[in-house]
C-alpha cells in the first residue's frame, strides 16, 4: 500500500501523530515531500489542523540529498 499524500491525509482527517516507530526506525503514514513543496496555503492547511512545527519540518526536510525520498 501506498503512502497517502499530505493533502490527502488531510482530507481523511487522519489522526496524529503521523508517524510509526517500527524496527528500522521511524516510518512516515504519509509521504515526505521536498521543502520547496511547501506553500503557504499548504503550511495554513497543517497549522489549522493542529500540526506542530516540528512535525511539519519532518514532513518537509530533506536529510539527506543523496537519498531518495520515501
Amino acid at each position: 500500500m501506498s503512502k497517502l499524500s499530505i493533502e490527502e491525509a488531510l482530507k481523511t482527517k487522519l489522526p496524529l501523530p503521523w508517524k510509526v516507530t517500527d524496527p528500522t526506525g521511524t516510518s512516515f503514514l504519509v509521504a515526505r515531500r521536498r521543502p520547496e513543496d511547501l506553500t503557504k496555503e499548504l503550511f495554513e492547511q497543517l497549522d489549522a489542523y493542529g500540526v506542530d512545527r516540528a512535525t511539519i519540518r519532518e514532513l518537509f526536510y530533506n536529510v539527506s540529498a543523496g537519498k531518495p525520498w520515501n
